[in-house]
């Protein structure tokens, strides 16, 4: 498994991992990978929910999202996030601010994972590093800094996200 550090130096892409097959060693080096960088991309996983789940929980105990229509019926740890026009309109949004919920927590999480599946366009990625920007404003200001540090963390992802695109 190799870990190769984004240029600023916050964040690694992981090569040559199959997340629905670590064994101990490999999860050693991965976690060991996200201590020293803090945000990793992991590409070409091809996980079923179960797999998915079954990572997550080598981690820790995954928290179960407060609302019961985001999640998935079979794996009720799993948010389903998405706005494909055959998503209800009153969920469609959800995507805009799925990770500031547990922010509020007593003990919040320690960590978030994605799986995406679909790719957005420029645009998008911009206005939701904005979105983050402002967010994490006010997640500082409103004196809760775990809520401004995850939104800082997103914001800088989906920056460098966009100005790699």
């Amino acid at each position: 498994m190799l870990a190769h550090p984004f240029e600023d130096g916050f964040g690694a892409t992981i090569e040559d991992a199959d997340l629905a097959s670590l064994n101990g060693r490999e999860l050693a080096a991965l976690t060991e990978a996200l201590d020293r960088h803090h945000v990793l991309l992991i590409r070409a996983q091809r996980l079923t929910s179960e797999s998915f789940l079954r990572f997550g929980r080598s981690l820790g105990e995954p928290k179960i999202y407060a609302d019961p229509r985001k999640r998935d019926t079979e794996f009720p740890e799993i948010t389903l996030i998405h706005n494909r026009e055959s998503t209800p309109a009153e969920l469609r949004d959800s995507a805009q601010n799925w990770h500031s919920d547990a922010s509020y927590d007593p003990v919040p999480m320690a960590m978030t994972m994605m799986y995406a599946l679909e790719s957005r366009g420029r645009r998008f990625v911009l206005a939701f590093a904005c979105g983050c920007a402002l967010s994490s404003a006010y997640g500082f200001l409103a004196g809760t800094w775990p809520f401004g540090v995850v939104e800082a963390i997103w914001a800088v992802v989906a920056l460098r996200r966009y100005s790699s695109a």
